[in-house]
């Protein structure tokens, strides 16, 4: 099925004529073939085309390949207002510079084997979050590069500066998050007894947000006092992504059973991710004043996946305070599998404390997230390199895959009026920006229905 720049809706009903092949000795009778949800479409594959949770097929956005990148990893990506992108990389430790025409230049060659997280500051300069030694390396806007500190930790997982010029760190195996002042002093913001802080987020002036392994809590330190709270405590394992959009909402995404740690080499060659174990658990900071905290959604109240009823269905969320007795739609969840074991979950926490599951996925995890100025969150999934959207009415649809089997490890909000996100992968490494034009046109195949006729 072929799609040009007219949306279309696709019911996929196919009457088959079946006998017609084996001649008139046979019966012929007829058959109806029906494809109208999200799981069926999903099953087939798709090129250019997006395949929302209502069953619907549209155009996707233009994915465009900046530069191939001669690495096995891009673990984290900054983006500048002229849209020159700096990737975190591994496994040979680089930052890597990448013009907006797809020029690339190695902007940091480090002795670390992993650049985990990358973050620009205001004067162009860039900073980097290296594995396994936890060092931060600061690079001028000229490329001139030197060591800022060392962490004491053995892997820099996140990094975000505030309005001051402040860098805050997340870190692991200790999970604790750190300052480093624009002078280079460096101290201890919190020590969070968790394995991980693998994510972080700022809004710059007011507070700033971090997501643990492995208990999957999402906390909020005060920039200005340094008081440190639970703003939402998950039931999966890892908040491994988190994100503001511009009206002040917070998201967070969920990658359970991806456990962090130092990458490494097992004997096959491929590089994987294995973990330490968490430290014992210490008693909790205070759940943050206003915030609801929320019951998770009874199972019979998740649709299993986006089907007949088009996502119309309401459901009750049993939460205290806020929540209490209010019905919301439920979350986008999409298909079921075998990996993984449970459930990863796009979380949306407002700024006056609601938390909502806002999309559900049995098959993927969250690797990153990124909002939009419409105030549309995207997420990262990791497996066959797709990129879901979650539209302000929890409409989900999936924008982006890749047949080849990549993982989308970072995501970026893109700069310009022309790009809307940028993506960076594993495996065959590639950066791509994702443009707010679609595609020009797109193929949709379904898969082979069995007939079960006779060869003639």
């Amino acid at each position: 099925m072929a799609l040009n720049r007219q949306a279309v809706r696709y019911g996929g009903v196919l009457a088959l004529c079946a006998g017609l092949a084996a001649g008139a000795a046979h019966a012929v009778s007829t058959a109806e073939w029906r494809q109208v949800r999200f799981q069926e479409f999903d099953e087939g594959s798709a090129e250019g085309v997006a395949i929302t949770s209502r069953g619907a097929l549209v155009l996707a956005p233009h994915r465009e390949t900046i530069a191939a990148v001669d690495e096995n990893f891009v673990w984290d990506l900054a983006v500048a207002d002229d849209g020159t992108v700096f990737a975190a990389t591994g496994n040979d430790g680089k930052v890597l510079r990448l013009s907006k025409d797809g020029e690339v230049s190695v902007f940091l060659d480090s002795d670390e084997p992993e650049i985990l997280s990358v973050a620009l500051g205001p004067a162009g300069e860039v900073y980097a979050g290296t594995s396994p030694n936890g060092i931060i390396y600061k690079i001028s806007a000229r490329g001139e590069a030197r060591e800022l500190c060392r962490t004491g930790e053995n892997h820099v997982w996140a990094l975000v500066l505030d309005e001051r010029g402040n860098l805050y760190a997340g870190t692991g195996p200790g999970g604790k998050i750190l300052r480093v002042s624009p002078r280079g002093k460096l101290e201890e913001i919190y020590d969070s007894n968790q394995a991980h802080i693998l994510c972080l987020v700022t809004d710059g002036k007011k507070y700033l947000y971090g997501g643990s392994e492995p208990d999957g809590i999402v906390y909020r330190v005060s920039l200005g006092r340094g008081d440190v709270s639970v703003l939402y405590d998950a039931d999966e394992t890892d908040i491994h992504a988190l994100a503001l959009d511009d009206a002040g909402t917070l998201y967070a995404g969920t990658a359970g059973g991806a456990r962090p740690g130092a990458p490494s080499q097992p004997s096959g060659g491929a590089v994987g991710m294995g973990g330490p174990s968490a430290p014992d658990a210490a008693e909790a900071p205070p759940v943050a004043e206003g915030v609801e905290m929320p019951a998770p959604l009874a199972p019979e109240a998740v649709v299993t996946g986006p089907g007949d009823a088009g996502m119309e269905k309401e459901t009750a969320v049993p939460a205290a305070g806020g929540n209490a007795g209010k019905t919301m739609p439920p979350p986008a969840v999409l298909l079921s599998g075998d990996q993984p074991s449970k459930p990863n979950a796009v979380y949306r926490i407002t700024a006056d404390g609601i938390v909502r599951k806002v999309f559900q996925t049995k098959r993927f995890f969250i690797f990153g997230l990124a909002c939009d100025d419409a105030g549309n969150v995207y997420a990262a999934t990791g497996n066959e390199g797709r990129v879901y959207r979650i539209d302000t009415d929890q409409e989900a649809a999936l924008l982006v895959s890749d047949p080849d089997g990549s993982k989308v490890l970072a995501i970026e909000r893109g700069r310009g009026a022309d790009t809307l996100l940028v993506i960076g992968t594993s495996d065959a490494a590639v950066v791509a920006r994702v443009k707010r034009a679609p595609a020009p046109t797109g193929t949709f195949v379904s898969t082979v229905w069995d007939c079960s006729l006779p060869v003639a």
